[in-house]
């Protein structure tokens, strides 16, 4: 009789090593799983900071180029209405020329 509990009790322990290791290769797979995802989020976040400063200076490019368009719409509104004086067989009017001069139809360089 001792002999069939030494037995039960042999195959018990196998039973919880073998449950331990199962546990164990668990554990360890995830804690990988764990790690990559870790990663993942910190490139995602990363990511998300590039994303929004490229919007930010999208942004900052358009109110830019809009300032930049009013300035070009009222220079030219300038030169359309402005009366400069003369006939069209006339010399070109100094005015003229430094009113069309200040026009920047190519954007500085930056």
């Amino acid at each position: 009789m001792t002999r069939y509990a030494l037995m039960a009790a042999l195959a018990a322990l196998c039973g919880a090593l073998g449950w331990l290791m199962l546990q164990s290769r668990t554990i360890a797979t995830l804690e990988a799983d764990n790690a990559s995802l870790t990663r993942s989020v910190a490139a995602l976040t990363r990511g998300a900071e590039q994303s929004a400063a490229a919007l930010s200076a999208a942004a900052d490019l358009a109110e830019d180029q809009r300032r930049r368009a009013l300035a070009f719409e009222m220079q030219r509104d300038n030169v359309l209405t402005k009366q400069y004086g003369g006939c069209a067989d006339a010399a070109i009017d100094p005015d003229l020329l430094r009113d069309i001069g200040r026009m920047r139809l190519v954007p500085a360089p930056r």
